[in-house]
């Protein structure tokens, strides 16, 4: 009977050696998926995230080049207004006759003419101790 109660309470710590190792195995089974399905959440995030930043800069891309060809159709237009004006403002030096044009004639046709863009200046900056240029009057 000895014999029989230690070779029971072996094959019981064997059988509780065993359970312990197999609820071991499981714990960390069980801890590895968690891991593996928060890594494929976490990748499946930047996926999407990359795929939404590929999608805008390609809405991007489109809205810049239709705004660059409204530009370009609006600056053409422009051009094209700005001729049409030149070419009705170009006068007619052929006027009196056959020599060269009457100052008149120049003068009333110079009155008809428009400045397009005008230069815009700043006031004069004093450089260091220097007073401001003067220009002599004729």
């Amino acid at each position: 009977m000895k014999k029989e109660c230690k070779r029971q309470e072996r094959e019981d710590a064997r059988r509780e050696i065993e359970e312990a190792k197999r609820r071991e195995e499981e714990h960390r089974r069980e801890v590895e998926a968690r891991q593996a399905k928060k890594l494929e959440r976490t990748k499946k995030r930047e996926e999407e995230q990359l795929a939404m930043t590929k999608a805008l800069e390609v809405q991007m891309a489109i809205r810049l080049s239709q705004i660059h060809d409204d530009i370009k159709n609006e600056v053409r237009k422009a051009i094209a207004k700005g001729k049409e004006k030149v070419a009705e403002e170009v006068p007619e030096t052929s006027g009196g006759g056959v020599g060269e044009p009457s100052v008149e004639v120049i003068t009333d046709e110079t009155g008809k003419l428009s400045i397009a863009e005008k230069r815009k200046r700043g006031e004069d900056v004093a450089v260091g101790d220097s007073p401001p240029v003067a220009t002599p009057t004729k």
